[in-house]
């Protein structure tokens, strides 16, 4: 369809952008903001008979031209949404310019003239026109939005979401993704970086949002490097993600990043019970029959095995040393004439099979844990019960578990 249908037809947050404007894959339509009278409102076509001059009323009709043509032409799943986009803003181009001739500081006549427009320049330029008359109305900000992310301005893109979420907070749901997928193209985690220096009401639930895809956790750690963004939740869970996903050296990095403000000295916290951060902290069992908790001092770990259960009562993760690990536990396990509930057990990484796996043994109990030379950067050292059949269920505290790197 020329230059303006292949200027829409873009990557995938492009896409979620044009959705959102008519509301093609997402749930909600953009709400119309209350300008002007109720009749305008309810029945646009009656308000411009009764008042020739209402740009208003012109500009409602022209958008639901648009967004009944657009719907019209819906493609299916997976097909390209641009041409069907660009058609319906032609068709509804006379309206707005009708409306605009009545009054020219209408902010959705510009947006729609703007899609309909077949240069790029004449485009972006209508666009910033009309932003330069309203930066609050929600569909001339997504234009820009979208004309932000096909030159690859990420600046001007998440300034577009920023101005849209703070008009319309209610609609991050729809464009959360929008910004998670514009993140992931490069040069945007700077610009990123730069709007986390100030950041404005709804950057935490879009990182808590963010956080969750495996694909933007990199993008996430680097704008972490380059800014305290003050969320202790967020931080918990992009270490955490990021271990699961294997990548455990940039999950350490943001580790000791976020646990700097800690009053303890790094090298006393190597052997204090800590939880705040896991799996670099101790990641504690919270499953049925299977739970452990901190007491309530925090200066120990107090856990419970229900009979018939087995598994990891508390883990975490350490960076492999040259040599071995020296393991010192305190403990008030009663382990007389019984065989013992627990093992102390190390794997490399997330493996399952332990290269290291030993009884609990009465208090202090100290093993040396020698490491495998080769691919074993992170070394997981866990206190795993053993499945007790007879009996009661048993419990125990944890007083002290210290982990030396030698």
């Amino acid at each position: 369809m020329g230059r303006s249908a292949r200027r829409w037809q873009i990557d995938k947050p492009g896409r979620l952008v044009v959705c959102a404007l008519i509301g093609l894959a997402l749930a909600a339509i953009l709400a119309l903001q209350a300008l002007s009278l109720f009749s305008t409102r309810r029945a646009p076509t009656l308000a411009d008979e009764l008042m020739p001059g209402n740009g208003l009323a012109r500009e409602r009709a022209a958008l639901d031209m648009f967004r009944s043509r657009a719907e019209a032409q819906e493609p299916e799943p997976g097909e390209d949404i641009s041409a069907a986009i660009v058609s319906a803003a032609r068709d509804a181009r006379p309206l707005a310019l009708s409306a605009l001739a009545a009054d020219p500081l209408l902010p959705k006549a510009h947006a729609l003239l703007a899609i309909a427009s077949e240069n790029d320049a004449t485009r972006s330029e209508i666009a910033r026109m009309g932003q330069a008359l309203n930066r609050r109305d929600v569909t001339l900000q997504g234009v820009i939005l979208q004309n932000a992310l096909a030159e690859g301005d990420y600046d001007a893109t998440f300034g577009a979401i920023n101005r849209i979420l703070r008009v319309s907070p209610e609609r991050s749901d729809e464009f959360y993704p929008v910004l998670t997928d514009a993140l992931l193209q490069d040069g945007a985690a700077p610009a990123l970086s730069r709007l986390a220096s100030d950041p404005p009401l709804w950057f935490d639930g879009f990182l808590l949002f963010a956080v969750e895809r495996d694909a933007s956790l990199l993008r996430l750690a680097s704008v972490r490097r380059d800014v305290d963004v003050k969320n202790a939740d967020f931080d918990r869970r992009l270490v955490r993600r990021l271990s699961i996903t294997g990548e455990f050296a940039t999950a350490q990095e943001i580790y000791r990043l976020a646990s700097a403000s800690r009053e303890t000295p790094e090298a006393e916290a190597e052997h204090a019970i800590r939880f705040a951060y896991p799996p670099f902290d101790w990641d504690l069992a919270n499953e049925g029959g299977l739970r452990a908790r901190p007491t309530r001092d925090e200066k120990a770990i107090r856990f419970t095995v229900r009979r018939g259960r087995n598994g990891t009562v508390m883990q975490r993760f350490i960076e492999a040393p040259k040599e071995s690990l020296q393991l010192r536990i305190e403990h008030d396990l009663k382990l007389e004439n019984r065989i013992e509930p627990a093992r102390v057990q190390a794997s490399c990484g997330w493996a399952e099979q332990p290269f290291f796996d030993t009884d609990l043994v009465a208090s202090p109990a100290r093993y040396a844990v020698p490491v495998p030379s080769g691919n074993c950067d992170f070394v997981r050292i866990r206190l795993f019960a053993r499945p007790v059949l007879m009996g009661a269920a048993f419990s125990g505290e944890i007083k002290r578990f210290d982990v030396e790197r030698r």
